[in-house]
């Protein structure tokens, strides 16, 4: 007879234990007259997995500080949910890398370069919910302006040359100038010398 009671208690420990994880807690059903058909569980302290009408309608949500950002701009992501607040882990993932360290319900981006897939995983009493949103980077200009810089340098370019053109060819003009100055006054005193000696 003792063995019986053993083995009784053992099942009953056990069926306990199942019953246990297949139920949720008060805080993760929906309790209200109005569903008390769809679960006659809502009354007790927890209910039975399988019946998902009875659950409460969490949800999680991401809002981005703009879903569209400049080439090396800082982004802000916000993770709102309505799930209990106690238990909870926050985990973010960016690109399918998971952000070690950021457990918050905000992230910061900094310096973005590409085109980012944010997601954020929360772990519950209710269970596990997550969110994704994606920050795109601006239209670039980058061969527009690439194109002006080379035009611009371009323009540079032709006018220093233009500049030095004319400063040389100014100079070389001076030079001659002075050059048949030069002659023109050999000649006069060449010419000078000639009269000087006739007249003696």
């Amino acid at each position: 007879m003792g063995e019986r009671k053993v083995t009784l208690l053992i099942i009953c420990i056990y069926l306990c234990i199942k019953a246990y994880e297949t139920c949720m807690p008060p805080e993760c059903i929906i309790c209200n007259p109005d569903v008390s058909d769809l679960c006659p569980q809502c009354n007790q302290s927890c209910y039975n997995n399988a019946s998902a009408n009875c659950r409460q309608d969490f949800n999680v949500t991401l809002m981005p500080s703009s879903k569209v950002v400049n080439k090396w701009k800082d982004a802000t992501v916000t993770c709102f949910h309505n799930l209990p607040r106690d238990n909870i882990s926050i985990s973010w993932i960016v690109n399918k890398n998971l952000r070690e360290g950021d457990d918050n319900e905000t992230l910061q981006i900094l310096e973005i370069t590409e085109k980012l897939e944010i997601t954020c995983n929360i772990s519950s009493i209710c269970g596990n919910f997550d969110n994704t949103t994606t920050i795109t980077l601006e239209s670039s200009n980058d061969i527009l302006v690439v194109l002006i810089c080379f035009l611009a340098a371009f323009f540079i370019l032709v006018s220093f040359a233009i500049v030095m053109k004319i400063i040389q060819n100014k100079g070389q003009a001076q030079r001659e100038a002075r050059s048949r100055q030069r002659e023109q006054n050999i000649q006069n005193i060449h010419s000078t010398a000639t009269i000087s000696t006739s007249y003696w």
